[in-house]
């Protein structure tokens, strides 16, 4: 069997400001853990949102499981012969959505070793070899063991490169529009943790909610993430009273911007975080690099987290990798 669309991995928020501009007919299948913007993907021909987690554990309740494989097998199969380009996409683009566009290449009989070579991708291993074996192309265990032998040593000579002096720069200034890993380091990026069962699509979610003396508000603004996240405060009461009182909430209770109960709390964020693969992946491909983040704050009364609180936790985390 051919395929004959064209196959691209992105992050969601990708599609959202870069779908307007595809002139092909194009579908796209999603993977996310939290709600889609769906009325940014109208002009989609064919679309597909799952909702799951990335996580390996097939016995959690939010993990993939055989009937979501059985939704990609019944969408790759009954897609229009008019569609040009199938965008798969997760939060990152470097987990789950690999691991589908990986066994969907499978499915055709094509090569699908360049995804676990590639150290930007860490394909998912419970949704490849679940959707591989729903597609009719099973993978041994040997196999998928091979498969992640290969994404982990993909990586292990990226960071043996950094080591070798190959970075562009001995020093990573961390920003949303800088260059990988620079911009996968940034709050505003994509990598969604867990912290005291709120799930939170990225640091800049987490930190912008503790503005917010509402639980529910808070759970609402841990969702997002980019510009979405740091513009949900902008021009609110809420940003307002924070700086005056220099007062954060979390689940109800008042925090003291200046306490070391928020130092425990920035803490543990950051601990949760650093659970997460594509994150830890990013810093570990920092090697030895000096981490600095220019654009960021020094006054704590001015901000939820100064630049030496940011880049503190990151070298805390990366020690420990």
């Amino acid at each position: 069997m051919k395929r004959m669309f064209e196959i691209e991995i992105h992050p969601i928020k990708w599609l959202y400001y870069n779908l307007q501009e595809e002139e092909q007919t194009s579908g796209a299948l999603i993977a996310s853990s939290y709600d889609v913007r769906q009325d940014k993907l109208e002009s989609l021909e064919a679309l597909l949102v799952l909702h799951f987690d990335d996580i390996t554990d097939s016995t959690s309740p939010r993990s993939f499981t055989k009937e979501y494989a059985a939704e990609i097998h019944r969408y790759i199969d009954t897609l229009s012969a008019s569609i040009k380009k199938l965008f798969i996409c997760c939060e990152s683009g470097e987990s789950r959505s690999t691991a589908i566009a990986a066994a969907v290449l499978r499915y055709f009989g094509e090569d699908d070793l360049h995804i676990w070579e590639n150290p930007c991708m860490h394909p998912n291993s419970l949704v490849y070899s679940l959707l591989c074996a729903e597609l009719g192309c099973a993978v041994t265990t040997a196999e998928l063991e091979q498969r992640m032998l290969v994404s982990n040593n993909a990586l292990k000579l990226a960071v043996e490169e950094c080591r070798g002096d190959k970075m562009k720069s001995d020093v990573i200034d961390i920003h949303s529009k800088g260059e990988y890993p620079s911009c996968a380091l940034s709050n505003f990026y994509a990598h969604s943790f867990v912290i005291d069962s709120v799930r939170c699509a990225s640091m800049e979610g987490f930190l912008q909610a503790l503005k917010f003396r509402s639980v529910s508000k808070q759970v609402k603004v841990c969702a997002l993430s980019g510009k979405e996240a740091k513009n949900s405060t902008k021009h609110t009461f809420a940003q307002f009273r924070w700086r005056l009182t220099q007062t954060l909430y979390w689940q109800g209770r008042k925090i003291r911007r200046d306490s070391t109960e928020y130092q425990v709390l920035l803490d543990r964020a950051y601990c949760e975080l650093s659970k997460n693969e594509a994150f830890t992946t990013a810093l570990r491909l920092t090697s030895d690099a000096k981490l600095c983040h220019t654009i960021g704050e020094e006054n704590c009364r001015k901000t939820v987290l100064t630049q030496d609180e940011f880049i503190s936790r990151l070298l805390k985390i990366r020690q420990a990798l």
